[in-house]
């Protein structure tokens, strides 16, 4: 599937606009500390969006968009903006919150009297670092993909903001900073796996590495069930059933694929084979608990 990629190359860094001067020409009117803007005159940053335009997002859009119709615009979930200078006028820029700014279009195309959304301005300014570790830090209603938020490292590496800056910003592990690098690293064909967020980056990543990129992609497509019912335990386990055999471990995955009986059968038996015992808890040596720097790494 081809997907509306968003820019790697892309850096935000605007030039402050004027308050005043935008709300007496947009007749933006304050509501509680927000200020309610006309549709048309919120402005989104062509490239800033890191979200991929992939089946599960358009849903949510759609999803939105029958909501606003039905509901209205919540005005709990106004859209973070600045104000910028854009070819000599001062605009409303939104930074954040495109998947509703989408969907708002989206309803007052279908008929709904959508007039103006609510906007809560951000301080003037801001670097590229400041911006783009928002769309990393904010989109707690749909999180980012691991894809998106490696594109925002990704982006914030080419602005030459060094690892340091970007992990104690974003507030993420020196090893899932690593991973998000490494996953963007990977051929094009293993990235778009991740973006159709089907197959979890986790396993595109460590499958690249077992078996080398060349053939990664061949193992992963080739292990993905047509079948439904199937769990992550035993896509697992087939897969890495096939990556031991001496010999056609991708034709294995296709007729495991396929549902093919004898195949179906060798995973299930790998399945079946008793765990280890667990150590007594006395002799068990208690795990330190996750930092705080690593919340944001258990989707990946």
């Amino acid at each position: 599937m081809d997907y509306d990629t968003p820019s790697i190359d892309y850096q935000a860094e605007f030039e402050p606009g004027s308050l005043k001067d935008v709300m007496a020409d947009i007749g933006a009117k304050p509501n509680n500390g927000m200020h309610m803007v006309p549709l048309d005159k919120v402005y989104a940053p062509p490239g800033l969006n890191v979200r991929v335009r992939n089946a599960a997002y358009e849903d949510r859009i759609e999803d939105l968009t029958k909501s606003i119709m039905a509901n209205g615009f919540y005005l709990h979930k106004a859209l973070p903006a600045q104000i910028i200078k854009l070819d000599g006028e001062s605009v409303v820029a939104i930074t954040g919150g495109f998947t509703r700014y989408a969907a708002a279009l989206l309803a007052r195309d279908r008929g709904y009297p959508i007039v103006a959304v609510p906007v809560i301005l951000r301080a003037a300014g801001g670097n590229d670092l400041d911006i783009q570790s928002a769309l990393f830090v904010d989109n707690t209603g749909a999180p980012l993909i691991p894809w998106e938020k490696g594109l925002i490292v990704k982006r914030l590496v080419g602005g030459g903001y060094s690892k340091k800056e970007i992990r104690e910003k974003l507030s993420i592990s020196d090893t899932y900073y690593e991973k998000l690098l490494y996953l963007h690293s990977l051929p094009m064909s293993l990235q778009k796996l991740a973006m159709e967020d089907v197959i979890k980056a986790n396993r595109i990543i460590s499958t690249a590495k077992r078996v080398g990129v060349d053939k990664a992609y061949d193992v992963l497509t080739a292990g993905r069930p047509k079948r439904s019912g199937v769990t992550a335990r035993t896509l697992t386990a087939a897969i890495d059933y096939a990556v031991n055999l001496p010999t056609d471990g991708i034709g294995f995955l296709s007729r495991w694929r396929s549902g093919d009986a004898e195949a179906v059968e060798e995973v299930n038996a790998t399945l079946r084979k008793p765990r280890k015992p667990r150590a007594p808890a006395a002799s068990r040596t208690r795990k330190p608990r996750r930092k705080k720097a690593e919340a944001t790494e258990i989707d990946l």
